[in-house]
């Protein structure tokens, strides 16, 4: 599906620390 990079990885671990898991994903989609 969708090819995430190390460093989106850990920008999107950051946002799971924080934030809701459907907002990290739409976050995700939007970048992806």
């Amino acid at each position: 599906m969708l090819t995430v990079t190390d460093k989106a990885a850990e920008v999107i671990k950051e946002f799971l620390k924080d934030k809701d898991e459907a907002l990290a994903i739409r976050i995700t989609l939007s970048i992806g």
